[in-house]
């Protein structure tokens, strides 16, 4: 029957456990035939030929061949852990690389017990890295942490090296009880002569966490990591070593900062632990930093963009798959431009949840974004370009002056213009970003002041030339005047968002690039069917465009 459960490896593939038995009994393991038929578990158990006191466990998981085994070399004490590569509170070996890259489906028992050996050979306790191991090891992941429980370390203190967080010995964070777990924020630190607060407020960040419980807490800054340590009075003797004095009774939190590896071996930075004692009680807490370390190791650009200053106008859906990404790209600044109010109906494609109905578009994009990327500082400017009071028209030149790129992603053809007409005249790149119906399609167009055409430019050039739209054939939304929208999916939109921001990211980190000022998606051809590409085109000063001939 089609809902059958499916069977296990083993029991498809007989033939594969006999072949691995067979070979695991060759090389003196041997299957545990009691976990096999309770547990459905194909468990074998040996001893190490290089070094006959470790034992070894290799458990074929359910995915075998096509996903590793898991190998497992026990420890009675951390100090028993291999000095790379083991995990020091569960024992499991790291074989086969990162993420398993080095494993494939073609492997065997052997290949699984050489990959294992040749671990506790090489890195036996104490031993001597060599030079070209480069893969970091941090510490803190291998601590029995209190499960589900965590604190988070904001900015200034989470980019704090060990220097700087040696001036403070106290603080407090704002916690958070659900259920048996906890979850906090680091509020301030104190050096006892004055405090430092988490920038941007706690409120900014999580506001649940500012409605928290406040607890104080004592800080210590170590020169090496702590312990792995389980059990009440283990850590709490481990504490008073420390000098951090707690009553039996007393429910409590420790802040611990040491070095640990990061990025790679021996590239050491400030990391943070936890320790929360209660009566008979004692744990760790993991703590998770937001720092620019963490973002720019994903963010390659980040550094190069962190002090662009961006104004985009237009908050709806395309806007805010580009807004948002320009912030996780890096960007931390943004001012945002639009008078439109979000509804339920938005929430299929648009980034905002569907609980900000009635909240005016850039207002709730802000908050999402800074839901999302807390460093980035967003100015929600309530307006529409070009319908405006004096004091709006001075808030929108006080950050257009100040912007190094504009965009619009508005699908207006009169706030293009406007902004092409601003950013000619001030010499100021400009992003524009549309789709047509559907989204079959996606244009983004750039100016490069001195270097491309303008908007009019472009008009001469390819403004005869339409991208394929879905046709109106009764069962999609007709856009009119007080109800401007387009049909399209929240995949597709997505999409065109990241293409807009991309623009946006390589005006600024590759300036000198000629050719690609106008990109083309294709997303459906003329009669619907997928048929995905992009192209990218010249946009050259026009002879016949006022603008950029004068």
């Amino acid at each position: 029957m089609d809902n059958e459960t499916p069977l296990f490896w083993f029991q498809e593939c007989p033939e594969l456990l006999d072949r691995e038995k067979r070979e695991m009994e060759q090389l003196g393991f041997i299957l545990d035939e009691r976990a096999l038929e309770t547990e459905r578990v194909v468990r074998f158990e040996g001893r190490s030929r290089y070094n006959p006191q470790r034992r070894i466990i290799i458990i074929y998981r359910d995915g075998y061949p096509s996903i590793a085994p898991k190998v497992i070399v026990p420890v009675n004490t951390p100090s028993d852990a291999l000095a790379r590569h083991h995990d020091p509170e569960s024992g499991v070996l790291c074989c086969f690389g990162f993420g398993d890259s080095q494993w494939n489906a073609g492997m065997e028992a052997l290949d699984i017990v050489l990959a294992a050996e040749r671990i506790i050979r090489d890195y036996p306790p104490g031993a001597e890295i060599p030079d070209d191991d480069l893969v970091p090891e941090p510490r803190v992941v291998h601590f029995a942490y209190a499960p589900g429980s965590s604190i988070l370390i904001p900015p200034p203190f989470g980019d704090m090296t060990l220097e700087e967080l040696r001036n403070y010995r106290s603080g407090q964070i704002r916690v958070n009880r659900e259920s048996h777990q906890v979850r906090g924020i680091l509020s301030h630190l104190s050096t006892g002569a004055k405090e430092d607060r988490a920038e941007p407020s706690p409120a900014t960040w999580l506001p649940i966490f500012y409605k928290g419980q406040a607890r104080n807490v004592v800080l210590r800054v170590l020169s090496e990591p702590p312990p792995y340590l389980t059990g009440y009075f283990a850590i709490l003797g481990w504490l008073q070593s420390i000098k951090v004095l707690l009553r039996r009774s007393e429910d409590a939190w420790t802040l611990v900062v040491f070095p640990d590896e990061w990025g790679s071996r021996k590239q050491l930075r400030a990391t943070w632990i936890a320790v929360h004692t209660a009566p008979n009680k004692a744990e760790w807490v993991r703590c998770y930093q937001v720092s620019r370390d963490d973002s720019r190791v994903r963010t390659p650009y980040g550094n190069d963009l962190a002090k662009c200053r961006i104004l985009m106008v237009g908050c709806g859906s395309l806007g805010s798959a580009a807004g948002v990404a320009l912030a996780q790209e890096g960007v931390e600044y943004l001012a945002l431009v639009d008078e439109d109010v979000y509804e339920p109906g938005n929430s299929v494609r648009h980034q905002v949840g569907v609980y900000r109905f009635g909240s005016l578009k850039a207002l709730a994009l802000a908050d999402r974004i800074r839901e999302l990327m807390p460093q980035c500082q967003v100015s929600p400017l309530l307006m529409r370009v070009g319908y405006w009071n004096s004091t709006d028209r001075d808030k929108f030149f006080h950050e257009f002056q100040q912007a190094d790129v504009v965009v619009d992603t508005t699908g207006n053809q009169s706030v293009a213009h406007y902004l092409n007409d601003l950013c000619t005249k001030n010499r100021k790149p400009l992003v524009i970003g549309s789709v047509t119906n559907g989204v079959w399609s996606a244009e983004v167009f750039r100016y490069r002041p001195g270097k491309s055409g303008c908007r009019m430019c472009w008009n001469y050039t390819y403004g005869d030339i339409a991208p394929p739209g879905a046709p109106n054939d009764g069962r999609q939304f007709a856009p009119g005047c007080n109800q401007p929208t387009f049909v399209g999916g929240a995949a597709d939109v997505g999409v065109a968002g990241g293409l807009v921001a991309r623009m946006v990211t390589e005006t600024i980190l590759s300036p000198d690039v000629v050719g690609q000022d106008y990109l083309v998606w294709t997303n459906r051809v003329e009669e619907g069917r997928w048929q995905p590409r992009v192209e990218t085109f010249a946009v050259p000063p026009h002879p016949r465009c006022l603008r950029c001939r004068a």
